[in-house]
């Protein structure tokens, strides 16, 4: 039962404040990055720094039905899930709830896009080559690609490259494209979504499934949350506990990358499905994502221009 087994996903919770350093009076601001209200317990509740953060069950999961998407694709699935969410759980939604792996066929490919978010500003003659090389690598292989997910910077390049392939099938009327059946996983910070709430279940009961409207908001403002980007298949929402904050995926996602490699790889017989971290533009945070595959020996390539 997909219900049922989503709901066996935890997500982190500040259940008691403790206030940040340099909050102004009467904005003040946990560590977690929340107001006071928000939490379980008020101020000057006394509490051990091991009992701030709690594991409850998941309130976010479903899909996703964006309002201003150009017609021709299908609501996103996605789900709510803690950080240290075990790597066996998340193959498991991948390969069974979600079925990705289509007549239990892996992928040839695994690629992974990263680079510039809010600095992101390639020229026009790279940003063309770049959806080219997507576009040829989504028709002649059954590639997965994960991005970051966020309507803004790479992977919102990513994004419209998966619509101006998608669209090309639809208007030809070409079926045959492996276009159409493109992995696009979103690994998002959970609390850097802007309006993230709207993505929250109403009840536990048989409308949690019911697919959640989600409005692309395209006026982007540096230091505050971002939309996801609505020409992606699939979203894994990592949530750390806190909110206005984001770093906590990347590693998440290098460990999905290395896991998935490996685990759907031994069920064709292969040793590991080719797998790459492609970086094009980028500001300091790149250089930890880097790290972090260098780290599980995934490959890493930097794009001439960035």
């Amino acid at each position: 039962n997909v219900d049922t087994f989503l709901k066996k996903f935890k997500i982190k919770y500040c259940q008691f404040y403790r206030r940040a350093k340099n909050t102004k009076h009467g904005k003040e601001k946990c560590l977690c990055g929340r107001s006071p209200h928000e939490h379980l317990y008020p101020i000057g509740t006394s509490r051990r720094p091991s009992e701030q953060i709690v594991h409850l069950q998941t309130n976010a999961y479903g899909k996703i039905e964006f309002t201003n998407q150009v017609h021709g694709f299908r609501p996103a699935e996605y789900v709510r899930l803690a950080d240290d969410t075990k790597m066996e759980d998340v193959t498991i939604l991948l390969r069974d709830i979600w079925k990705l792996t289509e007549n239990k066929q892996p992928p040839d490919v695994i690629l992974s896009v990263g680079g510039g978010v809010k600095e992101y500003r390639p020229n026009k003659i790279l940003e063309e080559k770049f959806h080219a090389a997507l576009n040829d690598a989504a028709e002649n292989n059954n590639v997965w690609l994960l991005t970051s997910g966020v309507h803004v910077g790479v992977s919102r390049n990513v994004g419209e490259a998966m619509f101006e392939s998608v669209f090309e099938a639809w208007a030809c009327r070409d079926r045959s494209k492996k276009s159409q059946r493109l992995k696009c996983i979103g690994v998002a910070p959970w609390g850097y979504i802007a309006d993230c709430d709207k993505l929250i279940n109403d009840d536990n009961g048989p409308n949690s499934m019911k697919a959640k409207e989600y409005s692309v908001n395209r006026d982007i403002k540096r230091g505050q949350p971002t939309s996801l980007d609505p020409y992606h298949t699939h979203f894994l929402l990592v949530d750390d506990g806190t909110r206005g904050k984001y770093g906590a995926e990347i590693r998440f996602r290098a460990e999905v990358e290395a896991s998935l490699a490996k685990t759907l790889a031994t069920e064709d017989g292969a040793a590991e499905i080719p797998t790459v971290y492609v970086v094009l533009e980028g500001g300091p945070p790149i250089f930890e994502s880097v790290t972090e595959r260098l780290k599980r020996e995934i490959p890493v390539i930097i794009i001439a221009g960035s």
